[in-house]
């Protein structure tokens, strides 16, 4: 059974810029060579930044619509759930105006911290999330999902985002509620957050990348041998 795998996320599944992971390093990639003996496509579509509504506008109008998996493998949820100091719409119209943008943007350099400890902002609530989560499975509909969790937080992490923490786990409890069957809850069990995440606390380190592939390579073999099996 030829089976079309797709990988679809936010930068986690990506590259870094300053090389401290490189192509051949990251999860997605790991994967695809460990299963090169499976008669599976693959298929990878990342795109920085983006949280779950991004991926629903993407699927209803942009190149998401072109992709018919069978398997589809999701990395999402970061930056839905991380602390800011604006909302999505109110920074997308204060970045239109010089003056008020260079202000907004020395006052909250200046109180990051306090910012977020105040205000408990993130770009998509817990109850959109969830809705927006269920959209996507709608969106797909038939497809098999493997759900990668938020990766969990450093406590230096949590000394910039003091919500973060919290933040990360009510997200990943709606990943497992809406996918109760593909999440991979124990993906990073017995594994530090600082080995996990490079200096930036929230992109894949190189063993993070080989932690996240070995849960997805076993769910995906599972999921394909089953089908398999099933057309004896």
């Amino acid at each position: 059974m030829n089976e079309k795998v797709l990988f679809l996320g936010d930068s986690l599944g990506l590259p870094r810029p300053d090389r401290s992971t490189i192509d051949v390093e990251t999860w997605p990639q790991i994967v695809a060579e460990k299963l090169h003996h499976k008669n599976i496509k693959f298929f990878f579509h990342f795109t920085g930044a983006s949280h779950s509504g991004t991926l629903i506008r993407m699927r209803k109008g942009g190149y998401l619509a072109g992709y018919d998996p069978d398997i589809l493998v999701l990395q999402i949820g970061i930056v839905d759930c991380a602390n800011r100091a604006l909302r999505e719409g109110t920074r997308e119209f204060i970045s239109r105006i010089p003056i008020i943008r260079r202000i907004v943007r020395r006052i909250v350099g200046t109180f990051h911290r306090q910012i977020l400890s105040l205000r408990n902002i993130t770009y998509v609530s817990r109850k959109k999330f969830r809705s927006n989560l269920i959209e996507l499975r709608s969106l797909f509909d038939g497809v098999r999902f493997v759900i990668i969790p938020i990766a969990p937080a450093s406590d230096y992490y949590c000394k910039l985002m003091p919500r973060i923490r919290k933040n990360i786990e009510d997200y990943n409890e709606i990943l497992g509620d809406v996918f109760p069957d593909s999440f991979l809850k124990e993906a990073y069990l017995g594994s530090r957050p600082e080995d996990l995440m490079l200096d930036d606390f929230h992109h894949l380190s190189k063993f993070g990348h080989e932690i996240v592939s070995e849960c997805v390579v076993e769910k995906i073999s599972e999921i394909v041998d089953l089908a398999d099996n099933n057309l004896e």
